[in-house]
């Protein structure tokens, strides 16, 4: 449960800047890149690879390096993925003799612009949280997350409870790094 209560703030997050009278929160992935004048493309329809690959070559066209990246997308997406590379003329299948397996899944994409003289071969992260229409090119090297008040372990037992509770507290935030160039999204994807 804990780690997709993380997963949700990282990815939906909406910052809001801490006051006195205010409680502050952090801003997620998806509100960052998804920003004026970022790399967004909404044309919609089935996820293809050339909608992918038109985002590598938007985020390049901005100075974005992808060096570290990856496709962020729900399961029904990266089973979208998954099923480009099962038609047309060249699928990439890779089978032993004595292999009797059906079916298979994709855990990479390669973009079709050599970007900094080699190839963009992004990783596919399947995320439970992340929207069913969207899916985000990211650049890992550009996206951290910040320690800002370390783990506490405090005493949450009320009076009359037959036992201890603890609570374990932490703050932290997210850091993305040139968030309108270096990353990208397409929404309005069928799903």
């Amino acid at each position: 449960r804990l780690a997709r209560k993380l997963e949700n703030a990282f990815l939906h997050g909406v910052k809001v800047q801490r006051t006195s009278s205010t409680a502050g929160s952090l801003g997620g992935v998806l509100q960052f890149i998804a920003g004026a004048g970022g790399n967004i493309d909404a044309t919609g329809g089935n996820l293809s690879q050339t909608l992918i690959n038109n985002v590598i070559e938007d985020i390049s066209a901005k100075g974005g390096m992808l060096i570290n990246p990856v496709i962020l997308c729900a399961p029904n997406q990266a089973r979208r993925i998954s099923a480009l590379n099962t038609s047309g003329a060249n699928p990439q299948v890779f089978k032993d003799i004595s292999d009797r397996t059906l079916g298979g899944f994709t855990t990479a994409f390669i973009g079709d612009l050599p970007i900094a003289d080699k190839g963009t071969i992004a990783k596919i992260f399947v995320a439970q949280n992340m929207l069913k229409d969207k899916v985000a090119i990211l650049d890992m090297n550009s996206i951290s997350s910040k320690v800002m008040r370390g783990l506490t372990a405090k005493d949450a037992t009320t009076n009359g409870t037959d036992g201890q509770k603890q609570r374990i507290l932490t703050e932290l935030t997210l850091e993305v790094k040139n968030a309108t160039s270096a990353h990208g999204i397409i929404t309005g994807l069928n799903l």
